[in-house]
């Protein structure tokens, strides 16, 4: 079942063109920066738009126009992810992970890098499942990933503008806990478009 969809020509309150509020437009899942003042911008024209339409752009290398929802649930054995986006930048920082808590960086699900974009879990170590030959992204592209765990086979899979990469391993089960976060931002210099998971 779809989870949550983050559109960027809907549910976003704005504030001096920065975002102040995502609303998921599933589930209602609000995604707000720290700091409203902070928030990243929001595009509804010029060359940072994504094929005619607004966008949302982070730009702060320390997390503080970050836009977080909280209270999300559990991912028991599997998600899928589907994003929109155009990195202005080759590093491998994150464009979003699943399963934040107050605790750090564990437990959770992500997708990250541009210049070889990869997926994890369960780890704050960076992109564990890089497909080398995968990348760089240079334009706006439509990123998808799977995670699934099955009797202890884990088996990723990412797409960029439909062209598949994939892989297996034995050592990373998925288990997100709920009430954990969804955070849009841990980046430097991305512009996203339609996010939604399920």
């Amino acid at each position: 079942a779809l989870e949550f969809w983050y559109r960027p020509e809907a549910g976003v309150t704005i504030s001096s063109g920065k975002v102040t509020n995502w609303t998921d437009q599933i589930k209602a899942y609000n995604a707000t920066p720290q700091t409203p003042a902070n928030g990243p911008a929001y595009n509804a024209t010029g060359s940072n738009m994504v094929n005619f339409n607004p966008s949302i752009t982070f730009t702060n290398a320390t997390r503080q126009d970050a836009l977080q929802a909280s209270g999300l649930p559990a991912i028991p054995t599997g998600v899928s992810s589907f994003t929109i986006l155009k990195p202005t930048d080759a590093s491998s920082r994150w464009f979003f992970h699943w399963g934040v808590s107050g605790a750090g960086y564990y437990k959770n699900y992500g997708v990250c890098g541009a210049n070889s974009p990869g997926v994890w879990t369960n780890s704050h170590g960076g992109c564990v499942n890089n497909p080398t030959t995968f990348g760089p992204i240079t334009t706006p592209s439509f990123v998808s990933s799977r995670w699934s765990s099955t009797a202890g086979v884990n088996q990723w899979q990412m797409r960029l503008n439909g062209q598949l990469h994939s892989g297996t391993t034995s050592s990373t089960n998925l288990n997100v806990p709920s009430n954990t976060t969804l955070e849009f931002g841990d980046v430097n210099n991305r512009t996203a478009g339609n996010e939604y998971v399920g």
